[in-house]
Protein backbone atom coordinates (compact mmCIF):
# COMPACT_ATOMS: atom_id res chain seq x y z
CA UNK A 1 0.00 0.00 0.00
CA UNK A 2 1.33 3.40 -0.62
CA UNK A 3 2.04 6.26 2.09
CA UNK A 4 -0.59 8.74 2.09
CA UNK A 5 1.65 12.28 1.14
CA UNK A 6 2.63 14.01 4.39
CA UNK A 7 0.66 17.40 5.18
CA UNK A 8 3.97 19.16 4.67
CA UNK A 9 4.87 17.93 0.92
CA UNK A 10 1.48 18.88 0.09
CA UNK A 11 1.69 22.64 1.17
CA UNK A 12 4.97 22.54 -0.63
CA UNK A 13 3.46 21.16 -4.09
CA UNK A 14 0.82 23.75 -3.87
CA UNK A 15 3.27 26.45 -3.30
CA UNK A 16 5.91 25.65 -5.71
CA UNK A 17 2.64 25.33 -8.41
CA UNK A 18 1.45 28.84 -7.12
CA UNK A 19 4.17 30.89 -7.41
CA UNK A 20 5.39 28.96 -11.00
CA UNK A 21 1.42 29.72 -12.30
CA UNK A 22 1.86 33.11 -11.14
CA UNK A 23 5.12 33.76 -13.72
CA UNK A 24 3.14 32.21 -16.21
CA UNK A 25 6.23 28.85 -16.57
CA UNK A 26 5.34 25.64 -17.83
CA UNK A 27 6.54 22.39 -15.76
CA UNK A 28 8.75 21.87 -18.39
CA UNK A 29 10.49 25.53 -18.11
CA UNK A 30 10.72 25.07 -14.05
CA UNK A 31 12.04 22.08 -14.34
CA UNK A 32 14.76 22.60 -17.28
CA UNK A 33 15.68 25.81 -14.73
CA UNK A 34 15.86 23.99 -11.35
CA UNK A 35 17.75 20.86 -12.85
CA UNK A 36 15.10 18.33 -11.92
CA UNK A 37 12.86 16.30 -14.01
CA UNK A 38 9.56 17.14 -15.33
CA UNK A 39 8.09 14.24 -13.58
CA UNK A 40 9.66 14.78 -10.73
CA UNK A 41 8.38 18.35 -10.45
CA UNK A 42 4.96 17.18 -10.93
CA UNK A 43 5.22 14.87 -8.10
CA UNK A 44 6.17 17.79 -5.84
CA UNK A 45 3.82 19.99 -7.44
CA UNK A 46 0.93 17.15 -6.72
CA UNK A 47 2.12 16.30 -3.24
CA UNK A 48 3.20 12.77 -4.16
CA UNK A 49 6.89 13.77 -3.06
CA UNK A 50 8.86 15.40 -0.34
CA UNK A 51 11.83 17.23 -2.67
CA UNK A 52 14.91 17.35 -1.04
CA UNK A 53 17.00 20.46 0.37
CA UNK A 54 19.10 20.11 -2.33
CA UNK A 55 15.68 19.91 -4.90
CA UNK A 56 13.62 23.01 -2.85
CA UNK A 57 16.70 25.01 -2.61
CA UNK A 58 17.07 24.80 -6.77
CA UNK A 59 13.11 25.17 -6.74
CA UNK A 60 12.96 28.51 -4.57
CA UNK A 61 15.72 29.59 -6.72
CA UNK A 62 14.64 29.10 -9.82
CA UNK A 63 11.52 30.75 -9.04
CA UNK A 64 13.01 33.74 -7.67
CA UNK A 65 11.77 33.03 -3.96
CA UNK A 66 13.25 32.15 -0.86
CA UNK A 67 13.01 28.48 0.23
CA UNK A 68 10.94 29.37 3.35
CA UNK A 69 8.42 30.98 0.90
CA UNK A 70 7.45 27.34 -0.25
CA UNK A 71 7.15 25.97 3.12
CA UNK A 72 3.88 25.81 4.89
CA UNK A 73 2.25 29.13 6.52
CA UNK A 74 2.47 28.86 10.04
CA UNK A 75 0.68 31.71 11.30
CA UNK A 76 1.02 30.92 15.17
CA UNK A 77 2.96 32.96 18.09
CA UNK A 78 4.33 29.64 20.03
CA UNK A 79 5.07 26.17 18.63
CA UNK A 80 6.44 23.11 20.37
CA UNK A 81 7.94 20.40 18.69
CA UNK A 82 8.39 17.38 20.66
CA UNK A 83 10.89 14.52 20.99
CA UNK A 84 10.67 12.06 17.96
CA UNK A 85 8.55 14.64 16.28
CA UNK A 86 8.75 17.22 13.30
CA UNK A 87 8.65 16.67 8.96
CA UNK A 88 11.63 14.21 8.02
CA UNK A 89 12.44 15.22 4.55
CA UNK A 90 15.14 13.36 2.59
CA UNK A 91 18.28 14.77 1.94
CA UNK A 92 18.28 13.04 -1.81
CA UNK A 93 15.66 12.62 -3.98
CA UNK A 94 14.79 9.05 -4.25
CA UNK A 95 11.25 8.58 -6.14
CA UNK A 96 10.40 5.89 -3.96
CA UNK A 97 13.99 4.77 -3.55
CA UNK A 98 14.07 3.63 0.07
CA UNK A 99 18.38 2.96 0.14
CA UNK A 100 18.61 6.55 1.46
CA UNK A 101 15.90 6.77 4.10
CA UNK A 102 18.60 6.92 6.81
CA UNK A 103 20.42 10.17 5.36
CA UNK A 104 17.39 12.58 6.54
CA UNK A 105 17.05 15.50 8.78
CA UNK A 106 14.13 16.43 11.25
CA UNK A 107 12.85 19.50 11.14
CA UNK A 108 12.15 20.49 14.54
CA UNK A 109 11.02 24.35 14.27
CA UNK A 110 9.88 24.74 10.85
CA UNK A 111 11.51 27.82 8.71
CA UNK A 112 8.00 28.97 7.75
CA UNK A 113 6.80 31.77 5.65
CA UNK A 114 7.92 35.37 7.65
CA UNK A 115 9.99 33.67 9.76
CA UNK A 116 13.72 34.92 10.23
CA UNK A 117 14.94 31.46 12.22
CA UNK A 118 14.71 27.93 11.44
CA UNK A 119 16.02 25.05 13.86
CA UNK A 120 17.13 21.08 11.80
CA UNK A 121 18.01 18.04 13.58
CA UNK A 122 20.67 16.17 10.90
CA UNK A 123 21.12 12.57 10.67
CA UNK A 124 23.31 11.66 8.68
CA UNK A 125 24.97 8.44 7.59
CA UNK A 126 28.92 7.78 7.75
CA UNK A 127 30.54 9.22 3.75
CA UNK A 128 27.37 11.51 2.93
CA UNK A 129 28.53 14.63 1.65
CA UNK A 130 26.26 17.67 0.95
CA UNK A 131 25.88 19.63 -1.96
CA UNK A 132 27.28 23.47 -1.96
CA UNK A 133 24.64 26.24 -0.36
CA UNK A 134 24.79 29.97 -0.52
CA UNK A 135 22.23 32.05 0.76
CA UNK A 136 21.39 35.28 2.86
CA UNK A 137 21.78 34.95 6.64
CA UNK A 138 23.83 32.98 9.26
CA UNK A 139 24.37 29.61 10.44
CA UNK A 140 25.20 27.82 13.55
CA UNK A 141 26.45 24.13 13.79
CA UNK A 142 26.12 22.20 16.83
CA UNK A 143 27.73 18.58 16.55
CA UNK A 144 25.34 16.12 18.80
CA UNK A 145 27.25 13.30 18.10
CA UNK A 146 29.38 11.56 15.59
CA UNK A 147 31.82 14.14 13.84
CA UNK A 148 31.98 16.29 10.58
CA UNK A 149 34.02 17.90 8.20
CA UNK A 150 32.67 21.77 7.60
CA UNK A 151 33.78 23.42 4.50
CA UNK A 152 33.45 26.96 4.06
CA UNK A 153 34.73 28.96 1.00
CA UNK A 154 38.34 28.87 0.72
CA UNK A 155 38.97 28.71 4.18
CA UNK A 156 40.16 25.04 5.24
CA UNK A 157 38.22 22.37 6.08
CA UNK A 158 36.70 22.55 10.14
CA UNK A 159 36.31 19.46 11.84
CA UNK A 160 33.83 18.98 14.33
CA UNK A 161 33.25 16.80 17.21
CA UNK A 162 30.47 16.49 20.14
CA UNK A 163 29.91 19.56 21.41
CA UNK A 164 31.80 21.76 19.35
CA UNK A 165 29.61 24.68 17.74
CA UNK A 166 30.46 26.52 13.92
CA UNK A 167 29.16 29.97 13.10
CA UNK A 168 29.23 31.45 9.59
CA UNK A 169 28.28 34.09 7.37
CA UNK A 170 26.24 31.91 5.11
CA UNK A 171 26.49 33.60 2.16
CA UNK A 172 29.59 32.35 1.08
CA UNK A 173 29.77 28.70 -0.06
CA UNK A 174 29.22 25.88 2.36
CA UNK A 175 29.35 22.57 2.98
CA UNK A 176 29.98 19.28 4.93
CA UNK A 177 30.51 15.59 5.42
CA UNK A 178 30.79 12.55 7.13
CA UNK A 179 34.07 10.80 7.58
CA UNK A 180 33.55 7.46 5.59
CA UNK A 181 35.35 5.70 8.15
CA UNK A 182 33.21 6.93 11.10
CA UNK A 183 31.41 4.35 13.28
CA UNK A 184 27.73 5.28 13.63
CA UNK A 185 25.75 8.60 12.56
CA UNK A 186 26.63 11.98 13.01
CA UNK A 187 23.88 14.31 14.56
CA UNK A 188 23.53 17.82 14.70
CA UNK A 189 21.52 20.52 14.83
CA UNK A 190 21.87 23.63 12.67
CA UNK A 191 20.06 27.33 13.44
CA UNK A 192 19.65 29.25 10.15
CA UNK A 193 18.91 33.04 10.22
CA UNK A 194 18.03 33.21 6.57
CA UNK A 195 17.36 36.73 4.58
CA UNK A 196 15.06 37.89 1.94
CA UNK A 197 16.54 35.63 -0.89
CA UNK A 198 18.44 32.20 -1.14
CA UNK A 199 20.33 30.34 -3.43
CA UNK A 200 21.72 27.32 -3.98
CA UNK A 201 24.08 25.65 -6.40
CA UNK A 202 27.38 24.05 -6.54
CA UNK A 203 29.65 27.08 -8.29
CA UNK A 204 28.83 29.98 -6.20
CA UNK A 205 31.14 32.94 -6.68
CA UNK A 206 30.59 34.65 -3.04
CA UNK A 207 30.99 38.45 -4.05
CA UNK A 208 27.38 38.09 -6.16
CA UNK A 209 26.14 37.26 -2.50
CA UNK A 210 26.85 40.61 -1.16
Amino acid sequence: MSEQPSPTAAAIGRAVREERTRRQLSTRALAAAAGVSQPFLTNVENGRVMPSIASLYSLAGALGVSAAALLPEQPIRLEVVRAGGGSRIPMRDSDGDKSSDRETYTQLIAGARGRQLGAYRFELTAGYEDVTYAHDGEDIVHVLSGSLVYRYADHDDVELHPGDTLWVDARSAHSWMVPAAQLGMTELLLITAAGATHRHGTSTDASTER
